[in-house]
């Protein structure tokens, strides 16, 4: 059976789509245009609230929510809407630039959810994980080869970072990490290249704290 997967084809890890396909800023809107019937609005906020501050605290970017007029707009796609990828993948995302540079797209014809039990049991898909990776591709990276890494291209859920907070009761998708590997990725395009346009706030996993 083939894995979930995001529309992208498989690289190595960590990569990059190129070091001059970045946004050339550290201040980065996003807009949700729609949201998934699966879960509330609230909760898709709150969960998309966490998915870019798992970025911004291992690096100088700062984003924040509008309503339109984003630099990253994010869309879930309905059955049958003209999207540019295939319908079976969880995901897609353009690389950062003007226009449809940095949108992200969300099948909408999977369940999405943030319940542990059932993405553990593989009846929903985590919308925190599919999320984060789709808007690692939005900053420009592309897929790493590094199994339990977020930019991993196959959805594989029971793989990834859950830090110090793995052994207790809190669900393993509330203490999403990333991996060391996505780390190193985000900083060699934004820490190295752009500068320090803010401070590195991350240096390893075992640095950050999940949200």
């Amino acid at each position: 059976m083939k894995k979930p997967s995001c529309g992208f084809s498989n690289i190595g890890a960590f990569a990059v789509f190129s070091t001059s396909l970045k946004w050339s800023k550290a201040n980065i809107t996003y807009s949700v245009l729609n949201y998934t019937s699966d879960m509330n609005s609230s909760e898709v906020d709150d969960t998309l609230k966490k998915v870019f501050s798992m970025w911004s605290n291992v690096s100088c970017l700062n984003f924040t929510q509008v309503p339109k007029d984003a630099d990253i707009a994010m869309t879930f796609y309905l059955e049958g809407q003209k999207t540019p990828f295939m319908e079976e993948v969880l995901g897609y995302a353009y690389g950062p630039g003007k226009g449809a540079g940095g949108d992200v797209f969300l099948n909408e014809a999977v369940i999405w959810t943030n319940d542990n039990d059932k993405i553990l049991a593989e009846n929903a898909t985590s919308l925190r994980l599919a999320a984060a990776h789709e808007v690692g591709h939005a900053l420009g990276l592309a897929h790493s080869s590094r199994r339990g890494a977020v930019m991993y291209g196959d959805y594989t859920p029971k793989e990834y970072e859950y830090g110090k907070y793995k052994s207790t009761n809190v669900p393993y998708f509330e203490s999403l990490m990333l991996h060391q590997d996505d780390i190193d990725g985000i900083q060699y395009l934004y820490v190295i290249f752009l500068g320090r346009v803010g401070e590195q706030r991350g240096q390893t996993t075992q640095d950050q704290e999940p949200l």
